[in-house]
């Protein structure tokens, strides 16, 4: 805010102060002042955005909740974070997604969602499916987000000071998520499991900007409310991490006192030790080590339709993050779909938004709408099965991802239940999102001439479909 609007046009156009919003309401609406055209408009909007963020803390960080109008109304607002855990050693994966979210007309966080995703490809599910997937979810009272540590601990109030990297703490009365940049821990108590995960030696998006390049690059800024109703930021691609998952029914009462530490620092090397499975009552404790995949979403709602997915290889050296959803520039609801929303047409339009990212210790690939780059979608959502084909502008890098879900032959019991997701209103799954840890991806990367000068396999890949561009066949599925 404050920024100076200074214009030479027309008579009538005077030199004031204006807002993010307004910027972002002019860029929707007829040109302003003597720019010729909406184009230049956006332009001048993503250089000037493009400065703000080069001197912007992480946008990983917890946002301040948006200014009350004076009539105490307040818009619409969540907050939320993605921590998934991949261990191919034991052919098992496992996420703990966290959220607050203030609804349109209130005051503060009004609703907290905790959900817990577990995958163990090693034995089959139920009813036919090929994977044993449990899911858990529950809303939580009384959440505390805190920024800074010792006595710079503080509410979150403010944007944090400039080129600061992510340091808070998400706590609830289950457990607590604490990230001090390139160290994370997760513990967080389920119903059936007290989940405990430590994360280290960080892989950001740019090694170069590691707090600030993300999937939406600088056209897209991560500044609230200036462009999108929904920012997205992968904080890593694949920490190392030690993890374990403790039944409730032999977990004492302060499982938080347990919490396992990281047992390896090789950073360079990412090797890690085997993995192990211990019997606990009725259940199985689950420890070992893996890779964890982090990001944030964060804004006033999510798309009314989107695609996800994300792998790492076997190793961990490699690593891939994609995501396509429609959009509409607007602070007061998500994308607008124009496409059939049955989830059987193999063909989807251009997404207005998308991002790719390829990551290997010989090869880096970013394909991305601000980049002006191009994408093709063939999905069909009832059989868990998704190829995404992306090029940038000249042709020279041409990606295709194919990801397969485990049985791919339309058994929605391979995803989780329909998971919440942010609206205006408050937390959803009518339709929300389902997600499938037992997704098998390959990736094929070619230059101009069409020659191979990359690829890659992803096992246990996530593939998540949501809104409208859920499979609609299931939508009674797991109780909706």
């Amino acid at each position: 805010r404050g920024v100076d609007g200074g214009c030479t046009g027309p008579v009538g156009c005077v030199q004031r102060s204006v807002t993010c919003e307004e910027l972002a309401l002019a860029m929707s609406s007829a040109s302003a002042c003597d720019f010729k055209g909406r184009w230049k408009l956006v332009l001048a909007v993503s250089v000037f955005f493009s400065f703000l963020e080069s001197a912007r803390s992480s946008p990983f960080s917890p946002h301040p909740l948006p200014l009350h109008a004076t009539d105490g109304s307040s818009p619409a607002f969540f907050d939320g974070w993605y921590f998934r855990t991949t261990d191919h050693d034991r052919n098992l994966s496992f996420a703990v997604i966290l959220g607050s979210l203030q609804p349109r007309g209130t005051a503060g966080w009004d609703q907290s969602y905790a959900a817990l995703i577990v995958s163990d490809a090693s034995k089959p599910g139920t009813n036919g499916a090929a994977t044993h997937i449990f899911t858990e979810q529950m809303f939580q009272p009384n959440v505390s987000i805190t920024v800074g540590t010792g006595p710079w601990r503080r509410p979150v109030t403010q944007e944090p000071p400039p080129d600061a990297p992510a340091v808070f703490d998400y706590c609830t009365p289950a457990g607590c998520f604490s990230v001090r940049d390139d160290y994370a821990n997760l513990t967080m108590a389920f119903p059936s499991y007290t989940v405990s995960v430590t994360a280290q030696a960080r892989v950001p998006w740019s090694t170069d900007r590691p707090n600030a390049d993300g999937p939406e690059g600088l056209l897209f800024p991560k500044v609230r409310g200036a462009l999108l109703p929904c920012h997205y930021f992968v904080h890593s691609l694949g920490s190392l991490a030690t993890y374990r998952l403790e039944p409730a029914t032999s977990r004492g009462r302060d499982a938080s006192a347990d919490t396992p530490q990281p047992t390896f620092l090789q950073s360079a090397s990412r090797q890690l030790q085997p993995s192990a499975a211990a019997e606990a009552g009725s259940r199985v404790r689950i420890e070992g080590h893996g890779f964890a995949h982090m990001e944030t979403n964060y804004g006033t709602a999510f798309p009314r339709g989107w695609i996800w997915s994300q792998g790492i290889a076997v190793g961990g050296n490699s690593q891939f993050v994609a995501t396509a959803f429609k959009v509409t520039l607007s602070n007061e609801q998500g994308g607008e779909l124009e496409s059939n929303a049955s989830g059987q047409a193999p063909h989807l339009p251009e997404p207005d938004v998308f991002a790719f990212a390829y990551r290997s210790p010989s090869f880096n690939l970013t394909l991305r709408t601000p980049d002006l780059a191009s994408v093709e979608l063939h999905r069909t959502a009832c059989s868990g099965t998704l190829v995404l084909r992306a090029h940038n502008l000249l042709r020279t890098r041409v990606a295709t991802l194919t990801l397969v879900s485990a049985t791919a032959t339309g058994s929605a019991r391979d995803f989780s239940k329909p998971l919440y997701a942010p609206t205006r209103d408050g937390f959803s799954n009518t339709p929300g999102c389902v997600e499938s840890f037992s997704a098998f991806g390959t990736l094929n990367v070619t230059d101009g001439d069409g020659r191979t000068i990359a690829a890659d396999t992803f096992p246990l890949a996530a593939l998540e479909f949501g809104g409208l561009w859920r499979c609609t066949t299931f939508l009674g599925i797991h109780g909706l």
